[in-house]
């Protein structure tokens, strides 16, 4: 999968380098060259990468229905209250400006990761990322 990852770091082109938990990486090279502005980091770099890991859709229902589980009361995990019905969670999760705020949860991660993801698309500000819930492998294919 073709994504776009922002470092402070120069990195060589053909390296494969371990990407963090808890990195965002971009689906297009504008998103990571607007997100270099928002962040106020010039001398950051914009890089092609290339990754091979099971990402969790959760615009694929079929994928929700067998990844999230409740908390003992029946509620689900939230970043505005501490928790929610099962149609608020999904409504959060699916929200195209800003369902990172969940994927940033812990508990939502967590639920995530033991399915055997290694990653997660979500959205920010109207753009598909992806952030990353263990470390992954990347291939660094080009400097944007």
């Amino acid at each position: 999968m073709l994504l776009y990852l922002n470092s402070k770091l120069d990195i060589a082109i053909g390296m494969v380098i371990e990407i963090p938990q808890l990195v965002t990486l971009f689906q297009e090279e504008i998103t990571a060259k607007e997100d270099l502005i928002i962040q106020n980091t010039p001398e950051s770099n914009t890089y092609k990468v290339i990754i091979d890991e099971p990402i969790h859709d959760p615009l694929v229902h079929e994928q929700n229905k067998h990844t999230y589980r409740p908390y003992d009361n029946g509620l689900y995990p939230d970043f505005k209250k501490d928790a929610v019905e099962y149609e608020e969670f999904i409504k959060n999760i699916s929200n195209i400006h800003d369902s990172k705020e969940t994927f940033c949860l812990i508990d939502v991660l967590d639920q995530i990761e033991l399915m055997g993801f290694s990653g997660v698309w979500c959205m920010e500000r109207y753009n598909r990322i992806l952030i990353t819930i263990k470390p992954i492998n990347a291939l660094v294919i080009q400097e944007c």
